[in-house]
């Protein structure tokens, strides 16, 4: 039977030369390696890189709000009220349908709302023998709808007549004495026009209420920040957008001031066009130019340009060969992590592949 002690030490002289063999070979190992293996130890680690393409376009701050479409002119016109209950009886028009001089607007209380162009209201129910610029004005709305009555300021049998015939173009009599009351005309400012807002059926109409009626041109109203209201509009760039429609544009005038609730609110024009009626209704976007820091340049992200001291720069581009070589490059300013650049020593083009933080 073997002494213990013995057997110690037999495990312990084993284990030490396990280890010493060991340690040989980890020594020859790093003697004597292939040469891919060197190779490969002296290459650089690989790692994912971050990489950026280099595009051509112009640096601008850009600044933008919604836009919207009406036409150019919008009035809220008093509707005349008769003595009776206001009631709309009748009404043959809808929002965004057109009304012509001398068309019939609204009906209350079973008569009719005759759209007139004028300066004024009436401002008395008119009468044989009455005179004065009331009746010269309804003379002209009625030759301007075919009459062939004289303009002379008198309420004579020829204006009367042509009142008759025009009541019975929209299928109404003229009531009591023959001649019309004036509340049973509306004076707006021009037409043809608009209808924006028009009173429903079985409205009782009060003081507050009124017919929208609009015209002119499509016109876009675009909100703009102070930054815009307040600047030169002729050195502002604008490029309003509806559905996907982009075209460039000038600020024409400032229709409102900003308030703490609201952005100002600009008329801008198109350049060399009409507004699309298919605009009308849609929401749209109007984009602002007001600071153009470099023009049709090469532009990377800025973290894509290493500074080596004052006026030294450079980036990394790709070299197709899976490796990166350094270009100089001379900053001409930077906006929201984007930086125009110019190469001063190498190539640099639209397209090139840049690392971004340097190499």
């Amino acid at each position: 039977m073997s002494h213990p002690k013995r057997m110690a030490a037999k495990v312990a002289v084993f284990a030490i030369s396990a280890l010493a063999m060991l340690a040989v070979g980890w020594f020859g190992a790093t003697l004597f390696v292939s040469p891919d293996q060197r190779a490969a130890d002296a290459a650089a680690p690989s790692a994912s890189v971050l990489t950026a393409p280099v595009i051509r376009e112009d640096l601008v701050q850009t600044t933008s709000g919604g836009a919207r479409v009406q036409v150019a002119r919008t009035d809220d016109i008093d509707i005349p009220l008769a003595v009776g209950s206001g009631v709309v009886t009748a009404s043959p028009l809808s929002p965004g349908d057109s009304v012509g001089e001398c068309s019939e607007a609204l009906e209350i209380d079973g008569r009719p709302l005759v759209v007139i162009v004028g300066q004024f209201p009436f401002y008395r129910d008119l009468a044989l023998g009455d005179t004065g610029p009331d009746v010269s004005q309804l003379q002209r709305a009625l030759r301007r709808c075919g009459s062939t009555i004289r303009v002379d300021g008198d309420y004579g049998p020829a204006t009367a007549g042509a009142v008759k015939v025009l009541y019975s173009r929209l299928g109404y009599e003229l009531q009591g004495d023959g001649t019309p009351a004036t509340s049973e005309f509306v004076v707006a400012p021009a037409a043809p026009t608009v209808v924006e807002v028009v009173p429903a059926i079985g409205a009782t109409l009060t003081a507050d209420d009124h017919l929208t009626l609009a015209s002119g041109p499509l016109i876009v109203l675009a909100e703009a920040p102070d930054s815009v209201a307040n600047a030169d509009f002729a050195a502002v760039d604008v490029t309003v957008t509806f559905d996907g429609d982009n075209r460039a544009a000038t600020i024409q005038s400032l229709r409102s001031p900003a308030t703490d609730d609201a952005f100002a609110v600009m008329e801008v024009k198109l350049v060399g066009g009409d507004v699309p009626a298919a605009w009308k209704g849609v929401a749209g976007t109007a984009t602002y130019a007001t600071q153009l820091v470099a023009s049709d340049a090469l532009v990377v992200p800025t973290a894509a340009v290493v500074s080596q001291g004052l006026d030294s720069q450079l980036v990394y581009r790709a070299d197709g060969n899976g490796g990166f070589v350094a270009i100089a490059v001379r900053e001409l300013g930077s906006l929201n992590g984007r930086t125009a650049v110019m190469p001063i020593d190498g190539q640099l083009d639209e397209g090139d592949i840049v690392i971004v933080g340097g190499q």
